[in-house]
């Protein structure tokens, strides 16, 4: 984020009025941001006013995760939802808004899928320095809007909503900010929030003169937003108790520091309050309980604490809550709550207090004190996450306590934290402890293939007490488990490395596999398996695995295993849980603090550190995306290999319903830039209106670079700023126009062969396949990612994919006249279409997504304009394609935003 831009020279409306206005622009290309692209912009800009002179306060916002995934867009997708408001955007409210001058930021986030597929993190926001450098990047851009030289930073606002709330706990240190509004956000524990607003409270009550002026100018914030039925109810409550023991001595300030729970539904939660939040960080805010008040005996949801004789609705509420409870466990073949199913009779008995009893053992292991039958907010909190995850009884519900623990809050975080020191780790426990693992051989392999950041952090505690990474992934850790049917603490007998799903394990050293059986379900409902291997002086579990590890690499029980040679591929849970034993271990074991350690267990830890520091690793070779300018890769370029990882560095898995699916990546400069070159050196020839078509449709495809692939869906393949799909005959199409240039990368089609297609039995499409690819998943995954990635980049192959857009162009038309089956009416659509570039951008993009509805939008869009003007179709027609997608269960709305901008070549 360090990197400096030259800000741009921008023309001023010389209308007072209009500079006095709110607006926003859109930025495409931040310094710093790169590995955080998508579709649509990676920053947004919005400003309350241009009557800036030297000073303007900033407001930076972390959305959270996206259903969307990778094809998330901040315009459609996050912008309207962020509360960057600077009135009621709902128009109901006339009060006004936000006065003083100021700039928000609402930066994309980058796209890493996790277990859900739908995670976005920050990483390049989250390193030191990173957030300050992209508010001094935008400041810089909004001077030059303005027309001033510099501006200073007023106050500083950060918020976040639901995922992103983890960015905003890693950047509070470097930022120090004046005020922190936290929208359903507080999925980890609210221990950095707390210290930092200890520190502000304590400031705040010893500033002199008037409290509300200074609050206002000087004074900081934090207010915490909640629902209680999303997750963050428990560590909500937490910082609620927290702000009321820091306030006692404090009263007035509580108008500014609260945590408070709303009935909003979790997406709209920035949105109705964002704006007043920002219009006054102590505003009384509707719906609320009252602001900073202490905690009251309720539940998360308003509900009264019970004790056994207790009577009523919320004892009858409680017991059909203990019911699911009991139905999950069953169906996760645990014995249950005792006593249930229970009558929901409304009366608290011995029955439903032995129930309650069981239930706090297992939402609350190893914290005897919380097992008392009484419900009062925690257990409130517990019991109502239970009752709307999943309908009770369905099969695949997580269990309320899982074996082994997912870092669901540190997989949110994204950034690396810092590589050790080289320093000896702690002999644990310290009253006997675990010998540690021989050190590996020479030439022994790290065992992950991954360009996860953190790849090869090994977490673990200094033997002078230093926490280096993550506590709770080193080995000893404390955990819980299943025994007996009862949920007991454990110690961790293993350490979990960082991965991404779908990366490639390799043997550490040449060895011998001994076991491979099931080992835990993880908490997308994928099986994950344990892989022991024998090696010389240690026998190692590769934990957590998926179930096809060995078939995919030809392997079974029994078979001899080379250093460094792939054996397994990391499942939903993103880490590799990584466990090691005496030679002679021919199987796994748990460790119980009331039973004895097993024999033949040793500390991972050494082992690791040693294969950091000198273990060997892969590193593929670099993507040629230096052709994107319309060159040929020069002498000595040789395609990626097949033997590289499952997830090439800078590719991401893209996983859906939970399964990983297969990669994504964008890259390369704009298409108008590349096809601009490439016309002007005469390798093509194209018109601008041209250019400016496929620019918008690019929008749409790949965020508007030349290149974008992706892997995860049913065409299996698709690349190329139109998207050109191996299931639809398009890419084949290019290839066979390209030889020559696909076959520098590698790939080249196999005339004798084909592959095929099949929904419920039928076929649905049989296409030409290629040659080195026995099956068409195989195109998925490793070198051939590379490939397609790289020769999608090739100038020589997007000259030949230019002339074959405009071709589709072409083809696009006849197919809109063929279904209107009306010549004149065809002229007309033809004569807004030449007027137009929005027109023309609007249909291609649409047609080229999705043929059905492009046609049928159209087709409603010129029925009703009737004799209108081509600015009135323009409209019509934006309103009749989002009708068309609409009926096809697509919201449509990045064909309409995607699309408003085109070529920036004259």
């Amino acid at each position: 984020m360090t990197a400096p831009l030259d800000p741009p020279t921008l023309t001023l409306s010389p209308n007072p009025s209009t500079r006095a206005s709110p607006g926003r622009e859109e930025v495409r290309d931040v310094p710093g941001l790169e590995s955080h692209r998508g579709p649509g912009p990676v920053l947004i800009l919005r400003w309350n006013t241009l009557d800036v002179t030297d000073t303007v306060d900033v407001v930076l916002h972390f959305h959270g995760f996206s259903g969307r995934g990778a094809a998330m867009n901040l315009v459609s997708d996050k912008e309207a939802a962020s509360g960057l408001d600077w009135s009621d955007p709902r128009g109901l409210d006339p009060a006004p808004g936000r006065t003083r001058p100021t700039l928000a930021l609402l930066p994309r986030g980058h796209f890493y899928g996790g277990r859900t597929g739908s995670g976005y993190d920050f990483p390049a926001l989250v390193r030191p320095g990173g957030a300050r450098a992209l508010i001094d990047w935008s400041l810089a851009r909004f001077a030059a809007r303005v027309g001033v030289p510099t501006l200073t930073p007023g106050r500083l606002i950060l918020t976040a909503h639901s995922g992103g709330g983890a960015a905003l706990w890693r950047v509070l240190g470097d930022l120090n900010p004046h005020e922190v509004h936290v929208f359903d956000a507080l999925y980890q524990s609210p221990a950095p929030l707390l210290r930092w607003a200890g520190r502000r409270i304590e400031d705040d009550a010893a500033a002199p003169g008037d409290l509300e002026t200074h609050m206002r100018e000087r004074g900081g914030a934090l207010r915490v937003i909640y629902t209680a039925h999303g997750g963050t109810a428990g560590n909500s409550l937490e910082a609620r108790r927290g702000l009321d023991r820091m306030l006692a001595a404090h009263p007035g300030l509580r108008r500014w520091y609260a945590a408070e729970l709303t009935a909003t539904p979790h997406g709209e939660v920035p949105r109705r309050f964002g704006w007043r939040l920002l219009r006054d960080a102590g505003a009384a805010l509707p719906g609320l309980s009252s602001s900073g008040t202490p905690a009251t005996p309720l539940g998360t949801g308003g509900q009264p604490t019970l004790r056994p004789g207790a009577r009523g609705g919320a004892v009858r509420e409680a017991q059909r809550r203990l019911n699911a409870a009991h139905a999950r466990e069953v169906a996760a073949g645990r014995p249950g709550l005792p006593g249930a199913p229970l009558t929901e009779d409304g009366a608290f008995g011995r029955g439903t207090q032995a129930a309650v009893i069981a239930f706090q053992r297992l939402a609350f292991p190893g914290e005897p004190g919380r097992h008392d039958g009484v419900i009062g907010p925690a257990t409130w909190a517990r019991l109502e996450a239970v009752g709307t995850a999943q309908p009770a009884g369905l099969p695949g519900t997580p269990p309320l306590a899982e074996e082994t623990f997912e870092f669901a809050d540190e997989e949110a975080e994204g950034a690396p934290p810092p590589l050790p020191v080289t320093a000896q780790p702690r002999a644990v426990p310290p009253d006997d402890p675990v010998p540690f693992a021989p050190l590996p051989a020479p030439g022994a392999f790290w065992p992950l293939r991954t360009d996860d950041p953190r790849g090869r952090l090994v977490s673990h505690v200094t033997a002078e007490g230093r926490t280096v990474g993550r506590a709770g992934r080193a080995f000893m850790a404390r955990r819980q488990g299943v025994r007996d049917g009862q949920t007991l603490p454990r110690w961790h007998v293993g350490l979990d490395l960082f991965a991404r799903a779908g990366d490639t394990v390799v043997a550490c050293e040449t060895g011998r596999i001994v076991e491979f059986a099931f080992f835990y379900r993880a908490r997308s409902g994928q099986r994950t398996y344990r892989l022991l291997v024998a090696h010389a002086g240690v026998v190692v579990n590769y934990g957590e695995v998926t179930a096809d590890s060995l078939t995919r690499h030809g392997l079974a029980v029994g078979d001899r295993v080379q250093a460094g040679q792939p054996i397994g591929v990391v499942s939903d849970t993103n880490m590799l849980h990584f466990e090691t034993y005496t030679p002679g271990t021919e199987r796994s074991f748990q460790w119980w603090p009331d039973r004895p350690r097993p024999e033949s267990l040793l500390n991972p830890t050494r082992y690791l550190l040693a294969l950091q520091a000198r273990g060997e690793g892969h590193t593929a070779p670099a993507p040629a995306e230096q052709v994107a300018g319309g060159t040929a890769p020069g002498a000595g370029y040789a395609p990626a290999p097949l033997t590289g990882p499952r997830v090439p560095p800078g590719f991401r898995a893209v996983a859906r319903r939970g399964q990983v699916r297969g990669l994504a990546r964008y890259g390369g400069r704009r298409v108008d830039e590349v096809l601009g070159e490439l016309a002007a050196a005469g390798h093509i020839s194209l018109t601008r209106e041209d250019i400016d078509t496929l620019q918008r449709v690019a929008n749409v495809e790949t965020g508007g670079l030349i290149q974008g692939l992706n892997t995860w869906d049913s065409a299996v393949v698709s690349i190329g700023f139109m998207q050109w799909t191996l299931q639809h005959g398009k890419l084949q199409e290019w290839i066979r126009r390209a030889g020559t240039a696909f076959a520098r990368h590698g790939i080249e089609l196999d005339p004798a062969r084909t592959y095929s297609w099949t929904r419920q039995g039928r076929s649905v499409a049989e296409q030409g396949a290629i040659r080195g690819a026995a099956t068409r998943d195989e195109l998925r995954w490793d070198g051939w990612a590379q490939r397609f990635f790289n020769a999608g980049l090739d100038g020589e192959a997007v000259a030949v994919e230019a002339a074959l857009a405009v071709e589709h162009l072409q083809r696009h038309r006849t197919g809109l006249r063929a279904h209107l089956r009306n010549p004149e009416l065809y002229d007309v659509f033809m004569g807004h279409y030449r007027a137009s570039l929005r027109v023309r951008g609007l249909f291609q993009a649409a047609y080229n997504n999705l043929p059905a509805a492009a046609k049928r939008g159209t087709a409603a869009a010129l029925a009703a304009a009737g004799a209108a003007g081509t600015e009135r179709f323009a409209a019509l027609l934006e309103e009749g394609l989002l009708a068309a997608y609409a009926e096809r269960g697509d919201h449509g709305t990045r064909i309409v935003s995607e699309t408003r901008t085109g070529a920036r070549v004259p």
